[in-house]
């Protein structure tokens, strides 16, 4: 009389647990065996740097993307100043056309106009908009441009200087470790 193999559920267990445990053997001698552990330990010791070669990659990519930017910005400012636009409608244009990357919150605009007299380029106007509380790199009002005699060729002569600041927060964990290697503010200077 035939018998079907559901009746027979002690020898199909059996050979079941078998190959099951056969399996599981098969599976703890390769996590044991010295190969597998080899590799274990050689991903154990190349994650870390493969970490920190990623998190490198976006924090200085977001910075160079970030001063880019900013020069981007400072030239497109100095070009419409350069063209008589008043200071502050610039500097508003600016943190306008900035605001992607939060300038009028983490940075800010000074422009300066900057006219030579007596072979001194001297700043006769500036404006600051933004929330960055640092100051002009160049000067203040009535003073000598600093870093500018190499521009200042004729008699009257007069210029447009932008400078902008931008607080660079880190994006990842890694630029608090390598806090001395980057900087916590970017700057970027354009003259027309």
């Amino acid at each position: 009389m035939w018998k079907s193999r559901s009746l027979r559920p002690c020898a199909m267990s059996r050979s079941m647990n078998n190959r099951r445990l056969r399996g599981a053997a098969r599976i703890v001698r390769r996590i044991v065996s010295d190969q597998s552990g080899q590799e274990l330990a050689e991903t154990a010791m190349v994650l870390p740097f493969l970490l920190v070669l990623a998190l490198g990659i976006v924090e200085f990519g977001s910075m160079f993307s970030t001063t880019h930017t900013l020069t981007s910005l400072g030239r497109e400012g100095a070009n419409i100043a350069a063209r008589g636009a008043p200071l502050d409608t610039v500097n508003a244009l600016m943190l306008e056309n900035g605001a992607d990357i939060g300038l009028s919150t983490f940075g800010g605009v000074i422009t300066s106009r900057v006219t030579v007299t007596d072979t001194v380029p001297t700043i006769m106007a500036q404006r600051v908009t933004g929330s960055y509380a640092g100051h002009s790199r160049i000067g203040n009002v009535t003073e000598a441009a600093v870093g500018l005699s190499t521009l200042a060729t004729d008699e009257g002569a007069s210029f447009v200087v932008v400078e902008i600041f931008y607080v660079h927060g880190p994006r990842t964990p890694l630029q608090r470790i390598l806090a001395a290697s980057t900087p916590d503010t970017l700057y970027s200077r354009a003259v027309f």
